[in-house]
C-alpha cells in the first residue's frame, strides 16, 4: 500500500502530510453484551484491540533562516469530507489532562527535516464507525457517523497561536519554550478508502 503524500509551503515552512495506508478494510460489527445504563468508555484501549490503524505524519522542512519549535500537542484538528463533499465534523472529548512537557516540542532549524507521527484508529460504536486520535495533552479527537465504505478525504488544520509556553522538564523544573511557530494552516486532504470485505 503506497503512502499517499501530498505537501504544502506556507512563508518558508514545508509541511508534508502523508497516511501511510489508505485502503482500510471496515472492523466487523461484533455483537456485545450491553448492561443497561452503562456507558460505553472511549478511552479504554484494550490490550488485544485490533482495530485497524493508519499512521499520520507531518514532515516538516524549514526553508527560513530562523529557528522554530512546532507543538502538536492540542493543535491538530481533523475533518472528513466524503466523496460527495459532505463533512463530517469532529469534536475534542476528553476525561483527562496536562500541561506542557518538554517533549512536546520539536525543534526545527534552518535546511533541517522533523517528522511527527501520529497513529490514527478505525473502529465503532453502535451504529457508526468512527475515526479518531490521541491528543497529546490528553482525550481524543473523533469523528463520527462514518458508516459506508467509499472514498474519504482526511483533512487536518495545525493551529497554534502561542509563541511562547510554559512546559515541565524531565528534572522536574519548568522553562519558557521560545521561538513556537505560530499560524494556521490548512493541511492538504489526504485520500481514504475504506473497504467492505463483506462484500
Amino acid at each position: 500500500n503506497t503512502p499517499n503524500t501530498k505537501a504544502v509551503e506556507v512563508n518558508g515552512i514545508r509541511f508534508e502530510v502523508r497516511l501511510n495506508n489508505s485502503v482500510i478494510p471496515l472492523p466487523p460489527r461484533e455483537e456485545e453484551d450491553d448492561v443497561p445504563g452503562e456507558e460505553e468508555d472511549i478511552f479504554a484501549q484494550e490490550e488485544d484491540d485490533d482495530s485497524p490503524g493508519m499512521e499520520f505524519e507531518i514532515i516538516i522542512t524549514n526553508n527560513t533562516s530562523e529557528t522554530f519549535y512546532f507543538d502538536f500537542g492540542n493543535n491538530l484538528i481533523l475533518k472528513v469530507i466524503a466523496s460527495d463533499g459532505q463533512v463530517f465534523d469532529g469534536g475534542h472529548v476528553t476525561d483527562w489532562m496536562r500541561l506542557s512537557i518538554e517533549s512536546d516540542f520539536l525543534l526545527s532549524k534552518p535546511g533541517e527535516t522533523l517528522t511527527f507521527t501520529q497513529p490514527i484508529f478505525l473502529d465503532y460504536t453502535e451504529d457508526d464507525f468512527f475515526l479518531s486520535f490521541n491528543v497529546l495533552q490528553g482525550g481524543l479527537w473523533t469523528v463520527y457517523e462514518i458508516n459506508n465504505p467509499g472514498i474519504y478525504y482526511l483533512q487536518f488544520t495545525y493551529k497554534s497561536v502561542a509563541s511562547v509556553i510554559k512546559a515541565d522538564t524531565e528534572e522536574g523544573t519548568e522553562r519558557n519554550i521560545e521561538n513556537i511557530w505560530t499560524g494556521e494552516v490548512d493541511l492538504p486532504p489526504l485520500e481514504l478508502q475504506l473497504v467492505d470485505e463483506s462484500i
